[in-house]
């Protein structure tokens, strides 16, 4: 199982359980519900090509977050991003938590 999630930063990343989802973070797609035909790596491969990347290598972001001038513009700028490319998952869902600063 692989789960993509993302910090406020807009830096998106791997776990390989929920109880392994850092605190506070955006639970963007998984390949369990949202595309239970891809294997782990396939899975990867696609959110790292829907994903911006950074200046340094192995570093994928949401589009848009990490220059969003509030917390409101960032949220809506992950929403707009996730539709665009996860058309068929289930909605974005944030852990609990103040968490996830990063």
């Amino acid at each position: 199982m692989q789960i993509a999630y993302c910090f406020k930063s807009g830096e998106i990343e791997f776990a390989e359980t929920e109880e392994a989802l850092p605190e506070g973070v955006a639970v963007l797609v998984d390949n369990v519900t949202d595309y239970p035909a891809l294997s782990d790596a396939e899975f990867r491969e696609l959110v790292q090509t829907k994903a911006r990347h950074g200046y340094r290598p192995g570093v994928f972001l949401v589009p848009g977050v990490p220059e969003a001038s509030s917390g409101e513009e960032a949220v809506a700028k992950l929403h707009e991003w996730h539709a665009w490319a996860f058309p068929n998952a289930a909605p974005i869902f944030f852990t609990l938590t103040a968490g996830g600063s990063r």
